[in-house]
């Protein structure tokens, strides 16, 4: 038998051995080890980050390219949620390495970017958590920019970028552009240190704001009232920033979901994010 990510047990194939499972909320679960497809949907439960019932979500990890070796270009990545995969060609591509141990894309600042249409609805909000590692303090380089398909600053819907050019990073969460900004900015996040950056654009003010790992460092709003107003994005960059500037350093996970997450959805999110890449951060 095996589990899935909220404790369901599967029946399936041949089982020898015992082995101890540990679910989202904390439970130790003993059971038999796994082979065959039974293995594959343990294995690929604990990988996924939360998923919650009406609200469609994202989450690119890149623990799925591990079959990958290091210094392999990335020419797709899909999200183990929705199945969206966001491409590259060329020399523009990022590429699979190993960081202290753990799968990681690494993107070399000058071209690397991986993107795909894309037609979410953020009309409830929108709510997006990435694990990164910023190598250089370079000014608009960013982990994700959703736009409209002209590369300009001004026709981008939302953006996760560094909003300076120090030793420590500080991060801008940006929406509406195309329409008038709404943004939050503030924290210090450490460069050539792994980072767990939050964003909550919505009208739920009790969780609202820019995160630094569980710690809300900005809940104002710069104009307007922090909900996406202006027109839906048609496409995803993942590995680039304010005006399509792409990330130098690496991107461990991203995950994006439409509407504004409450304090319980967002605290197992970030439960699950420590617990695959290391943290507390």
């Amino acid at each position: 038998m095996g589990v899935t990510q909220t404790g369901e047990v599967l029946a399936g194939s041949t089982q020898t051995g015992v082995v101890r499972t540990t679910t989202l909320a904390g439970e130790v679960l003993t059971g038999p080890t796994q082979t065959g497809e039974n293995a594959d949907l343990v294995e690929l439960a604990a990988d996924l980050a939360p998923e919650f019932a009406g609200v469609t979500s994202w989450d690119w990890s890149a623990k799925s390219l591990s079959a990958l070796a290091d210094s392999d270009p990335v020419d797709s990545w899909t999200d183990r949620h929705s199945g969206l995969a966001v491409a590259g060609s060329g020399s523009a591509r990022p590429t699979k390495t190993t960081v202290a141990g753990v799968d990681a894309v690494e993107y070399d600042g000058a071209n690397d970017q991986l993107s795909a249409a894309f037609s979410p609805d953020f009309s409830t909000g929108i709510t997006v958590f990435a694990v990164a590692e910023h190598a250089v303090g370079l000014l608009y380089q960013g982990v994700v920019m959703m736009d409209r398909g002209s590369f300009s600053a001004s026709d981008s819907t939302f953006e996760m970028y560094a909003g300076s050019r120090n030793t420590t990073t500080g991060f801008v969460s940006a929406i509406d552009r195309v329409s008038g900004i709404e943004f939050f900015s503030g924290g210090s996040f450490s460069n050539n240190a792994r980072n767990m950056l939050t964003a909550i654009h919505g009208t739920t003010t009790s969780v609202t704001g820019l995160y630094k790992s569980r710690t809300r460092v900005d809940s104002t709003i710069s104009s307007g009232d922090g909900l996406p107003e202006g027109p839906s994005p048609t496409r995803v960059f993942v590995g680039v920033g304010y005006n399509a500037t792409p990330w130098t350093g690496y991107l461990y996970e991203l995950v994006v979901y439409e509407g504004t997450l409450s304090e319980a959805q967002r605290d197992e999110v970030w439960g699950f994010l420590e617990s695959e890449w290391g943290g507390p951060f």
